[in-house]
């Protein structure tokens, strides 16, 4: 499961290849399309992850790989976004995931639960007026 979800972390990361050079702000949007075009095909990955988060509470090993799965992703995202490499980077990028299995997890209880297109960039925009600057 977990080298499941870092083969989709690649699979984003080549669709944004051509965006390397871009600002983060730019490769945001984009990489919310990838998600939703390829996060499709995965509905059995995100299942699979699901249980994996319930069985972690009773199982020490899966529970080490999941944490370990998520220390590797948070530099990884941060990567891919472009959002640099120190501490407060790979923090965004935890929080990026945090959206991202949030969503995911909603989707899966109910489709219509998806906030994709105009409305997430108008979700995003109603955050960004809330969060502290600076």
């Amino acid at each position: 499961m977990i080298e499941g979800l870092d083969r989709w972390l690649a699979e984003i990361e080549t669709r944004l290849g051509e965006l390397a050079t871009q600002e983060p702000a730019e490769r945001f949007r984009p990489a919310a399309e990838v998600i939703e075009t390829t996060g499709r095909r995965r509905a059995g990955l995100t299942r699979n992850f699901v249980g994996a988060l319930a069985k972690a509470q009773h199982d020490a090993r899966v529970r080490d790989l999941l944490a370990e799965g998520f220390r590797h992703s948070r530099p990884e995202v941060a990567s891919v976004l472009g959002l640099g490499s120190d501490a407060a980077d790979d923090d965004a990028g935890g929080l990026v995931l945090a959206l991202f299995h949030g969503l995911l997890l909603q989707v899966l209880l109910d489709p219509g639960l998806a906030i994709e297109g105009e409305r997430m960039e108008r979700a995003q925009e109603r955050l960004l007026g809330v969060l502290p600057r600076g």
